[in-house]
């Protein structure tokens, strides 16, 4: 990451030399680490479903709007 002259930029810069300075950096970088993981197990099984049941579940559901349309103008 570049060096940005702002004030954020500064502080971003202090806060990531304090936690290499007193070895935080290591807890981030397992937390990044572990959510990397997490992220790339489940969103395949979550984009799975929905790739295999999401339009059945839409269909039940625009069935219903009918049904509810049809009682509604009657």
């Amino acid at each position: 990451m570049e060096f940005e002259n702002t004030a954020a930029g500064v502080r971003e810069k202090l806060e990531e030399n304090r936690m290499y300075a007193d070895n935080t950096i290591w807890i981030v970088w397992i937390f990044k680490f572990a959510f990397f993981i997490l992220r790339g197990a489940f969103f395949p099984l979550f984009y799975l479903n929905l790739m295999l049941f999401g339009s059945i579940k839409l269909q039940n559901e625009l069935k219903e709007c009918e049904k509810i349309k049809t009682k509604l103008n009657a």
